[in-house]
């Protein structure tokens, strides 16, 4: 049953937007995702990754990740997510 309500949630979140669903506030999503988009960042370059190298994001969501940061940075990007409205809203 949690299986579930997960699965409705992240389907939710997927169709009003990530940002939307899991911050009260813009002004904290985009504190809380630059932060942590650009240490994913730093992860990546240190451990070899460059400009050239290809990303697979599981559990992209609605693609903002890919699409805003890792996209700067890296080669092509593959996103993967559960959700059906998710991945209509990254297309």
């Amino acid at each position: 049953m949690k299986y579930k309500k997960a699965e409705v949630y992240w389907d939710n979140a997927g169709d009003v937007s990530y940002a939307q669903a899991m911050f009260s506030s813009s002004l904290v999503e985009r504190h809380i995702n630059y932060r942590l988009s650009h240490i994913g960042v730093e992860i990546g370059k240190q451990m070899g990754l460059s400009r050239t190298s290809k990303i697979l994001d599981l559990g992209c969501g609605d693609g903002e990740l890919a699409n805003m940061v890792l996209a700067e940075h890296f080669g092509s990007i593959d996103g993967i997510d559960l959700s059906p409205n998710a991945i209509e809203r990254a297309a």
